[in-house]
C-alpha cells in the first residue's frame, strides 16, 4: 500500500507566515491605488467644488471660473493625497500604528503647503485676491486630513475586528467535521480492508488529504481547483460509507481551476447536501454540481433533495451554515451583491454560488491570511 499521494502545488500560502507583517499595520488604509477609488476621490473632489464655488459670493458672475480653479486646486490636493497614500499602503514601512498615522499626516501636510505655495504663484492670473491663502489652507487641510485619517483608523480597527470574527467562524468551521462522519468512514474502510484493499486504501488517501486540508493555517483563501478537489475527496468517502444510496454528478469542465475564492468554500455544502438531502430519506438521491464561467463571473450550483416537507423549509443547521457562509463572502467581496442564492422548488434543494473571476495571486493569499 502507498504511504503518501502525489497532489496539486499548494497555492493556498497555508501554514506559512506572511512575507511582509508589517503591513498590518498599515491595514487602516482604504486601497487607493484602484481605480474605483480614484474615481471615488474625483467625484467628491468635485462635488466639494461645486458647492465651494456655490457659496462663494466673489465668483458671483464668473461661476464657471470660480468652479474651474477650485476644482483644479481641490483635485490636486485629493490626487495628491490618494497617491500619498496608496505609495505608503503598497510601501508599508515598518512602522508602529501611531508613528504610521503621524507619517500619513505629515506627508498630507506637506503636500497641502507644497500645493498652496504654487496655488499663490499662479493665482494672479485669476485675477481674484489671496490674502492669507497659504495659512488658511494649510490649517484646512490640517482640520480635514485629522478628521479623515480618524474616520479611517476607527473604520480599519471595525475591519479588524469583523475579519477576526471571521476567522474564529472559519477556524469553528474547519474543525467541523462531524466526530460520526469520521467513525463511520473508518468501519468502513476497516470492512473494506477485507473485502478490496484497493478501495480501502483509496478512501484513507482520501480522508488523510480531507482532514489533511481542514488543519491547515495561514491562508483563508485558496484555489477553485483544490475547492472542488477537496469537495471530490469529501463526496468519495459518502459514496463509499452510503453505497448507491447516493449519486454524484459532475458538470465543471468549463469552470478556471485557477480561480481564487474561499478556502473551504464547497465543502460545507457538499456536507450538508449529503447531511440533509441525503442520509434524512430512505431511498438516498443525487448531488448535482454544476459551473460554468460566464466572462468575469462564475457560477456554481449544487443541488440535492429537499426531504422537508414544508415548502422553504431549512433545516437549523443547514440555515447556520449558509449563514456563515454568507458572512464569509461578504467579507471577500464586500463589493459584490447576491454572491448566493437559494432556492426550493419540486422537492429539490439548490444553492447558487455566483463569484468574480479574479485569478490566485500569492499576495491576495497573504493579505487574506491577515
Amino acid at each position: 500500500m502507498r504511504s503518501s499521494r502525489r497532489t496539486e502545488p499548494d497555492q493556498t500560502g497555508a501554514g506559512r507566515a506572511p512575507s511582509n507583517p508589517a503591513a498590518r499595520d498599515w491595514d487602516f488604509l482604504p486601497d487607493f491605488c484602484s481605480s474605483a477609488s480614484t474615481l471615488a476621490v474625483v467625484l467628491i473632489a468635485e462635488l466639494i467644488a461645486l458647492v465651494l464655488t456655490l457659496v462663494q459670493s466673489e465668483w458671483v458672475g464668473n461661476f464657471w471660473i470660480g468652479w474651474g480653479w477650485i476644482s483644479l486646486y481641490l483635485q490636486w490636493m485629493a490626487l495628491s493625497g490618494a497617491a500619498i497614500l496608496c505609495f505608503l499602503r503598497r510601501l508599508a514601512p515598518p512602522l508602529p500604528p501611531a508613528l504610521a498615522l503621524a507619517l500619513v499626516y505629515g506627508l498630507l501636510l506637506a503636500a497641502a503647503i507644497l500645493i498652496g505655495l504654487g496655488v499663490e504663484a499662479v493665482w494672479p492670473l485669476a485675477n481674484q485676491p489671496l490674502e492669507g491663502f497659504l495659512w488658511r489652507s494649510t490649517l484646512a487641510a490640517a482640520i480635514i486630513d485629522a478628521l479623515v485619517l480618524r474616520y479611517f483608523y476607527v473604520l480599519g480597527a471595525w475591519k479588524s475586528d469583523v475579519r477576526a470574527e471571521a476567522e474564529v467562524r472559519l477556524e469553528a468551521l474547519e474543525s467541523r467535521l462531524r466526530p460520526h462522519f469520521l467513525f463511520n468512514t473508518l468501519n468502513t474502510i476497516l470492512v473494506l480492508i477485507r473485502r478490496d484493499a484497493a478501495r480501502a486504501e483509496t478512501a484513507l488517501l482520501n480522508l488523510a488529504d480531507l482532514f489533511r486540508s481542514a488543519l491547515e493555517t495561514g491562508s483563508s483563501r485558496s484555489t477553485l481547483g483544490q475547492e472542488l478537489d477537496w469537495a471530490r475527496q469529501y463526496l468519495a468517502l459518502e459514496e463509499v460509507r452510503l453505497g448507491s444510496k447516493l449519486d454524484v454528478v459532475w458538470e465543471i469542465d468549463t469552470l478556471p481551476r485557477d480561480a481564487m475564492v474561499p478556502r473551504l468554500l464547497l465543502q460545507p455544502i457538499v456536507e450538508n447536501a449529503v447531511y440533509h438531502g441525503i442520509e434524512n430519506t430512505l431511498a438516498g438521491g443525487r448531488i448535482e454540481i454544476r459551473g460554468r464561467r460566464l466572462d468575469s463571473r462564475i457560477e456554481l450550483t449544487i443541488t440535492n433533495p429537499n426531504p422537508y416537507p414544508a415548502e422553504g423549509t431549512v433545516a437549523p443547521r443547514h440555515g447556520l451554515a449558509l449563514d456563515i457562509l454568507k458572512r464569509r463572502l461578504a467579507l471577500v467581496f464586500p463589493e459584490r451583491l447576491e454572491l448566493l442564492r437559494t432556492e426550493d422548488r419540486d422537492g429539490h434543494f439548490t444553492l447558487r454560488l455566483t463569484l468574480p473571476y479574479e485569478p490566485w495571486k500569492p499576495e491576495a493569499s497573504r493579505d487574506g491570511a491577515r
